[in-house]
C-alpha cells in the first residue's frame, strides 16, 4: 500500500469518525451563541500503537448577516505521523526498490525483513459558503475552498439551490461543483510515467480538474421519518497516477526452485489513464421513535465509468 493510498483509506475513516463525532455532538464541541452568530469547534483523535496517529481540528462559524443572507466558514487542521510497511515483496533472497512515504527518495529493503519508514504531513483547509434565502421556500448557496498539505493543492467551488414545495414536505435540490487540483511529490515534480526510477526523470508539477453534479430529492413521510434520495455524477481529468507508486519487474532467482525468491530487474513509475467518470446513489432514511431515539438507514452505491456496484450499507 502506498502513503497517498494509506492516508485515503485513513481519511475515509477519520471522515466516518468525524461525522458520527458531530451527529452525536456535545462532548468535544464548544458552542457559543449570541443574536447573529455561532461558533462550534470539534477535536478528534486517532491514534493505532506503534504505527500512526492523527489529529484533526475543526472550527465553524455562521454569521447571519441579514434576514435572509448567512455566511458560514469551516476550517480544518489535522496533523498525520507515524510509520508504514516499506512495501518490500515476501520472499528470501529478494530486493526490491521502494519510495519513502513522502516521496523524497527511495531505498532497497530485502524482504522478509519489518522494514518500515516514518512519514509525517499536515493539512491546513478552509471553506467559506454564502446562503440566501428568498420567499422561505429558496434557496441558493456560493461556495468557494481551499486546502493545502506538503504535496497537494486544491481550490474548490460551488453552488446549490434548494426549492420547497408549497406544503414544504418535499424538497427538491440541485448543485454544482468544480476543483483545480495540483498535484505534485513533497521534494516537487512528478516522474516521468513509466520511467524507470533509476533515471530519476522529474516532470513539473501535475494538475487536474474535477466537475461533479448532484440531484436531489428530500420528503417528511410522516412526523417522525424523513427519507433522501440523491444523484450524482462527475468527472475528473489530468494527472492521476500516484507520483510515489512504483512498477517492480523481477524474475525467480531459480527457475526450477520458485521457493528460492525473486531479483528486481527494473522498476518503473506507475502511469494512469488521465480522465475518470464517476456516479453514485445515496439514499437514506431516518426515523425518530417516541423516547427520541434515531434510528439511520443508509444506502450508498458508486460506479465507475458506467459500473454500478453497492459498497456501503449503513444501519444506526
Amino acid at each position: 500500500m502506498t502513503s497517498t493510498q494509506k492516508k485515503r483509506t485513513i481519511q475515509s475513516k477519520l471522515a466516518l469518525a468525524t461525522c458520527a463525532l458531530l451527529t452525536h455532538g456535545g462532548q468535544n464541541a464548544v458552542a457559543a451563541e449570541a443574536e447573529d452568530w455561532a461558533v462550534d469547534g470539534s477535536f478528534l483523535h486517532y491514534a493505532e500503537e506503534d504505527r500512526i496517529t492523527v489529529d484533526k481540528l475543526i472550527g465553524s462559524l455562521i454569521t447571519n448577516v441579514s434576514e435572509s443572507d448567512k455566511i458560514k466558514v469551516d476550517i480544518v487542521f489535522d496533523t498525520m505521523s507515524g510509520s508504514t510497511p516499506s512495501g518490500a515483496l515476501d520472499g528470501a533472497g529478494s530486493f526490491v526498490t521502494v519510495t519513502t512515504p513522502s516521496g523524497a527518495g527511495g531505498f532497497s529493503a530485502s524482504t522478509g525483513s519489518t522494514s518500515i519508514a516514518d512519514f509525517d504531513d499536515t493539512r491546513l483547509g478552509i471553506a467559506v459558503d454564502w446562503e440566501r434565502t428568498k420567499k422561505r421556500v429558496h434557496r441558493v448557496s456560493y461556495g468557494t475552498s481551499i486546502s493545502v498539505e506538503k504535496d497537494y493543492t486544491s481550490f474548490g467551488l460551488n453552488t446549490n439551490y434548494a426549492q420547497d414545495t408549497s406544503s414544504r414536505i418535499v424538497t427538491y435540490s440541485a448543485g454544482i461543483a468544480a476543483a483545480f487540483d495540483d498535484v505534485r511529490r513533497s521534494t516537487g515534480g512528478t516522474p516521468e510515467p513509466f520511467a524507470k526510477y533509476s533515471e530519476g526523470l522529474t516532470l513539473d508539477n501535475g494538475s487536474k480538474v474535477s466537475l461533479d453534479t448532484i440531484f436531489g430529492v428530500t420528503r417528511i413521510l410522516n412526523r417522525r421519518t424523513l427519507g433522501q434520495l440523491n444523484f450524482s455524477t462527475g468527472v475528473t481529468d489530468g494527472y492521476l497516477t500516484d507520483p510515489y507508486k512504483l512498477i517492480s519487474r523481477t524474475q525467480l532467482i531459480d527457475p526450477n526452485d520458485p521457493s528460492a525468491g525473486f531479483d528486481e530487474i527494473f522498476t518503473y513509475y506507475e502511469r494512469r489513464p488521465s480522465s475518470r467518470q464517476r456516479s453514485s446513489i445515496y439514499a437514506s432514511m431516518a426515523h425518530t421513535t417516541r423516547h427520541d431515539n434515531v434510528y439511520i438507514c443508509r444506502i450508498v452505491i458508486i460506479g465507475m465509468i458506467g459500473t454500478l456496484s453497492p459498497i456501503l450499507w449503513t444501519f444506526v
